[in-house]
């Protein structure tokens, strides 16, 4: 008896990958960008109208679990994936799928704020820190005011006055470097 292997995308990305890994860097580019353009309007959208905008983030959390399939060592999708599960309020499954993000790439801005976001929110706040300080450092010049915005804030809450005030200052000193001279 002679078997049939039903061809699925996962099952022909698998065997694409293997022969052409720059096709498959492609792919979970791709990937990464469709999922990452959907989670901004999703967001848009939930500030709209709630509902919608929360069925649209559980479609794509399933969009990316199957994508994940396709590209398991894609770590911006597990990066997403986890500030989904947070908006979720899953904020376990959200450190848990941070912390793969994390080790999938360590050197990654979004891994790093990810896992720092995910250990705040589970009460480590103080680990979280590192791990912000991190993605300041790696992320590009306009992602920085927002993390800086956050660290101070995490650092206040933490009680780490003086270093929030340093933190804050830096903030400050990057939005009059942005805004140049007036």
């Amino acid at each position: 008896m002679i078997m049939k292997l039903k061809p699925t995308l996962s099952l022909i990305a698998l065997v694409v990958i293997a022969v052409s890994p720059s096709f498959a860097e492609d792919l979970c580019e791709s990937a990464y960008n469709q999922a990452r353009e959907s989670y901004k309007s999703n967001s848009e959208l939930q500030q709209t109208d709630f509902s919608k905008g929360e069925e649209a983030q559980k479609q794509l959390a399933s969009f990316i679990i199957k994508k994940l399939q396709d590209c398991p060592n894609e770590s911006r999708l597990y990066s997403l994936l986890s500030h989904l599960y947070i908006s979720f309020g899953q904020n376990d499954k959200a450190l848990k799928t941070a912390k793969r993000a994390i080790e999938l790439g360590p050197t990654s801005w979004e891994a790093n704020f990810s896992f720092s976001i995910a250990l705040s929110l589970t009460g480590k706040s103080a680990e979280s820190i590192s791990y912000l300080k991190k993605a300041i450092d790696q992320a590009p010049a306009e992602k920085k005011e927002d993390l800086l915005a956050n660290l101070c804030s995490v650092l206040e809450f933490s009680k780490q006055y003086e270093q929030a005030i340093d933190a804050c200052t830096n903030l400050i000193s990057t939005r009059t470097n942005l805004m140049g001279p007036t």
